[in-house]
């Protein structure tokens, strides 16, 4: 069941949903193989039919059609040749039931069954298969009562006949089919298994007829399994199904729709929502390709992908999916559908997010009015809406009627489902979340209590504690995680009212849980969006956590608890960039031949061209090829399925290599202090849930603070502000702004920074901002730029965006980087000009030229050709300077970075603000080649480089997670094998960028500096310039560093 802050999702297991799933499954007899599919309409009445059926089963239904009407007037006018008719008429019937002529198909079932019937000869076996049918088409058409009747018919003639084998399967597949329809889950597993067993013990086991029975039986059973909340169980059937499918049919049988859907609904309920939408599209996409897209299956898919997508937080593709599907669905369906109540639910959930509550749960009633005139009240499809309504309701403070109807949800749940089913875990959860906003928080605790009790089999119950759970054996450990963010808010409210020591300890030890079982969660997602959404969604653990070290350190200064403050603070952030960066390093440490790293680094290059190429037609909007579109949709999904199936095989393969991915060392304060110096200082600013805090570390020191910051809107307000007036100029603003966060972030550390090198390791919107420009002092407005007490004149300053990432090992292959240098200045004299919408709307149709970038790289390449020693007379050291067409993206990409120790990049870059990914970086487009070198592309490169230069706008921005930080050039640069990144975090001038880039190198070739203290004095120099002196042109190029 999805949390009640999403729209419902469809799962075929629904009414509607099986009409679809099985009109596709059961309308088949046999499948033969497609290379048996005659050129030709023979003459022979016998072959016209075998023709008829292999058109039938290669979803050429309209050839199909006119085939066996052709066979049907003459060769079944008569009373002869019964059997043959009788499934001539079967799959007429299948035919224009696929095509919404339910009437004719009624009559050429009813027809078929009158042949078998008036015959004296026994023809048990199709009368089954008759019956079934039948079901299948009153399921469709929602008469419950007549489809058992039908199921039961067949039932009963099995028994009478003792049939075995293929047609007992068909009548035990159709049983678990009306089971599922009404809600009896264990029955349908159960007449499920009958059917296996059956189809297994066939003499003919092995024809496709009963291959496509199996997959079907393993299919439905996973429905089943999954609708029991037993996702293990389901994926296991799933595939099965999905083996059979591939192995006999190929990968686009129309069966393998049902497969991805359900694949999808486990990929869903297990929270791993961005595979879920990629599941979800491929079923539609296979359907619409079969049926077009007015077609139920096609409508489904959308459903399920828009549900999808909400979870994720894309509402713009969560709103473009559910459209499709509701149009879809009021070209198909009359009111009292299945299908449109569930459009209900997605068109109420849309109008919560609007805030017009009137009219969201005018829907909400709207859908449960139908599912309580097609079922009965107590019927589980009622969980959905009940559980969402009652969200609302929680949220506009309705209390009392939302617990109400929580309470039925139980009830069903315990009636027709299992007490510890999803549905009811979310019913508790809401209950308890409702107790919580209304105040009552000892109801509140214990309901959150009860839940954990639930999911862990009672772990909390007499001596038990939260540090014996093992996540693992955890039934719905989503469910736990979200159980503990309830219970942890609840504590620290508590602890609030009454300043129960008490209640904070108990936090920490319930988020030491949440954090285990989020990081389980993790080696279990495919998706990096379903990584990063685990991680927003639970983020206020950590953020409580923190804010309840702080009361506790507050007590007594225990020194310990500045150690778990920073353990939480880590385990807070860059959590997927680590996960990557021991990816890494499991690839070069986990024995793995260097041949499968060859093969596993093809496969990701496979994705990342058809990524790149799918999202820039996209892009085209209007102009956008909808076929190519498709097409390299689809090729899409295959590389990327390859890629998991390659990855899946990597971690079972390599022990050593699994291990080394997901192992989780956090950094502490003794792996930090261990790397310091003595002439530097660490600072962690930590973002808890009400308030910001620092801690400072030296060598041999360690001090945490609270800071008088907001943690709301208003620091990033303040932050945004600042930068805005250096877009502006606005020098007043600035001056105002620029010493205030300084009051607030950095003046309060100042007793505790004995030293001039700073590392800091910004939190959240903080790694928006260059401390470098803070202000210390207020200054009047008529001191000149060139005289502010600017931060920087008393420290230098590195920045990482954790300290696990900045102390992770690098491998043996990086270690000892050479020297040599790598300058691009692909724009020195020419602009280019781009023709996708996105580089249009990000460049200006226009990349101009950059006249100083070539001097700037020219300059550096001097300072490395310097043979001011004797190692370097004899040893020169190498600098290669790439420019205009030489400055080329295949060059980046094919050509061998790992030679150098240096690479600057003085050139234009863009930031794809909704897709990070396409975020790129301008080089020479070569002979007809996309220039741009996008972030996907840096992930696969292999560099070895100590130090690169992004001498282009806005390099250091992305797209800020919340547990995750920012995302963009920096992350994708250290997973490449970089060890130190300077970027720039705005748009910056060409002149003054190659003043200070010359400098920079100077400092480091000429004077021996370290970076920090390089860049630092580079950035003096131009400060003592007037006319340089505004930050804007000289504090964007900050230094990252992961050693």
């Amino acid at each position: 069941m999805l949390t009640a802050h999403t729209p419902f999702f469809t799962n075929l297991t629904s009414r509607a949903a099986l009409a679809t799933v099985f009109c596709l499954c059961f309308a088949l007899l046999t499948i033969c193989p497609a290379f048996m599919l005659a050129a030709q309409e023979s003459n022979n009445p016998d072959q016209l039919f075998l023709e008829a059926k292999q058109l039938f089963l290669n979803n050429e239904k309209q050839e199909a059609d006119r085939l066996f009407r052709s066979y049907y007037r003459d060769r079944c006018t008569s009373p002869e040749n019964i059997e043959r008719c009788a499934e001539t008429e079967i799959y007429l019937g299948s035919i224009t039931r696929s095509g919404g002529e339910y009437d004719q198909a009624e009559e050429f079932y009813t027809l078929a069954r009158s042949r078998i019937t008036d015959s004296r000869e026994q023809h048990g076996s199709l009368l089954v298969w008759i019956y079934s049918q039948l079901f299948y088409l009153e399921d469709e058409l929602e008469n419950i009562s007549l489809a058992e009747s039908w199921v039961n018919k067949a039932l009963e003639l099995v028994d009478e006949e003792q049939m075995n084998g293929v047609p007992a399967a068909r009548a035990y597949l159709a049983n678990g089919s009306l089971q599922i329809t009404l809600g009896n889950y264990q029955d349908a597993v159960d007449a499920f298994e009958l059917a296996l067993d059956q189809i297994h013990t066939d003499p003919e086991s092995d024809n496709y007829e009963t291959k496509r029975l199996l997959s079907q039986g393993y299919t439905n059973m996973g429905i089943a399994y999954g609708r029991l909340g037993l996702y293990d169980s389901a994926l296991r059937q799933y595939e099965n199904a999905r083996q059979i499918i591939l192995d006999t049919f190929g990968s686009q049988d129309r069966e393998m729709a049902l497969i991805y859907n359900s694949l999808g609904s486990i990929s869903y309920f297990s929270g791993d929502h961005g595979t879920a939408a990629q599941y979800f599209l491929r079923s539609g996409s296979i359907l619409s390709d079969i049926h077009g897209e007015i077609h139920e299956g096609v409508a489904i898919a959308y459903n399920n992908a828009g549900s999808s997508f909400m979870s994720l937080g894309d509402i713009v593709s969560a709103t473009e999916y559910l459209e499709k599907a509701q149009q879809i669905k009021e070209s198909l369906y009359g009111f009292e559908n299945f299908d449109i109540a569930v459009g209900y639910n997605n068109l109420a959930y849309l109008y919560v997010q609007r805030e017009e509550y009137g009219q969201a749960e005018e829907y909400y009633r709207l859908s449960i009015e139908i599912r309580e005139k097609l079922f009965d009240k107590t019927h589980p499809s009622l969980t959905a809406p009940l559980l969402q309504l009652s969200s609302m309701y929680i949220q506009i403070e309705n209390y009392s009627e939302a617990r109400e109807l929580l309470e039925r949800v139980v009830e069903i749940a315990e009636l027709r489902l299992d007490a510890s089913h999803p549905d009811a875990i979310e019913a508790m959860m809401l209950i308890a979340s409702s107790y919580m906003a209304q105040g009552q928080l000892d109801d509140a605790e214990r309901g959150y209590i009860a839940l954990i009790n639930l999911l862990t089999e009672n772990a909390l119950a007499g001596d038990g504690d939260f540090l014996t759970v093992q996540p693992e054996r955890v039934r719905y450990p989503v469910k736990l995680v979200e159980s503990i963010r309830g219970y942890t808010a609840t504590l620290y409210s508590k602890y609030l009212s009454n300043l129960n020591e008490g209640a904070l300890t108990t936090i920490l030890d319930a988020a030491e849980l949440a954090s285990r079982t989020i990081d389980f969660l993790q080696t279990t997602y495919q998706s990096e969006a379903s990584k990063l959404n685990l991680l927003d969604k639970n983020h206020d653990i950590y953020a409580t956590a923190i804010d309840a070290i702080y009361e506790l350190y507050s007590m007594n200064n225990n020194p310990d608890r500045i150690d778990q403050m920073v353990y939480y603070s880590e385990k807070s952030r860059a959590r997927i960039a680590m996960e990557y960066l021991q990816t890494v390093e499991a690839r070069n440490f986990g024995s793995i031949p260097q041949e499968v790293i060859d093969d596993e680094l093809k496969l990701n290059l496979r994705v990342t061209e058809l990524f790149q190429r799918v999202n820039l037609e996209k892009e085209k909007g209007d102009e956008a090829d909808s076929v190519l579109v498709g097409t390299l949709t689809d090729s899409l999904f295959h590389a990327r399925r390859e890629l998991q199936e390659f990855t899946a095989a990597l971690e079972h393969n390599y022990p050593s290599y699994f291990e080394l991915k997901y192992k989780q060392h956090i950094a502490g304060i003794t792996d930090i202090q261990s790397f310091l110096s003595e002439d530097e200082t660490a600072i962690l600013y930590s973002f808890g849930r009400n308030h910001l805090y620092a801690t400072v570390l030296g060598k041999n020191s360690k001090s945490l603070h609270k800071l008088d910051v907001d943690t709301g809107e208003s620091v990033t307000g303040q932050i945004n502000s600042l930068r805005s007036t250096l877009e502006t100029g606005n020098r007043e603003e600035y001056r105002q702004q620029a010493y205030l966060l300084y009051e607030q972030l950095f003046a309060p550390l100042r007793p505790d920074i004995r030293s001039e090198s700073l590392i800091l390791l910004p939190d959240q919107v903080l790694q928006y901002l260059p401390f470098e420009l803070l202000l210390t002092d207020e200054s009047e407005a008529s001191e000149p730029d060139h005289e502010l007490p600017f931060l920087i004149r008393e420290f230098d300053f590195r920045y990482s965006p954790s300290a696990t990432v900045m102390l992770s090992e690098r491998s043996a292959e990086e270690e000892g980087s050479p020297q040599n240098l790598l300058a691009l200045a692909p724009f020195e004299q020419d602009g280019v000009s781009y023709s996708t919408q996105t580089e249009i709307s990000r460049a200006q149709n226009s990349l101009g030229a950059l006249p100083l970038t070539g001097y700037e790289a020219r300059e550096i390449a001097s300072l490395f050709r310097q043979r001011d020693t004797a190692w370097n007379f004899f040893f020169p050291e190498q600098a290669e300077v790439l420019t205009g067409r030489r400055a080329s993206k295949n060059r980046v990409l094919t050509g061998v970075m790992d030679d150098y120790g240096f690479i600057h990049f003085a050139t234009h870059a863009f930031i794809h603000e909704t897709n990070p990914s396409l975020s790129g970086i301008a080089l020479h487009r070569g002979d007809d080649e996309n220039g741009m070198v996008y972030i996907s592309d840096i992930y696969n490169l292999r560099m070895n480089a100590d130090l690169v230069v992004l001498g282009a706008c806005e390099t250091g921005l992305g797209e800020l997670h919340r547990g995750e930080g920012l995302i963009g050039f920096t992350r994708a640069f250290f997973f490449a094998g970089v060890s130190n990144l300077v970027v720039s975090m705005w748009k910056v001038d060409d002149q003054s960028t190659a003043n200070l880039m010359v400098n920079f190198y100077r400092n480091i070739r000429n004077d021996n500096m370290d970076y920090a203290a390089a860049l630092r004095n580079a950035k003096l120099e131009l400060i003592n310039h007037p006319e340089y002196a505004f930050p804007s042109n000289w504090a964007a190029f900050i230094l990252n560093v992961r050693q």
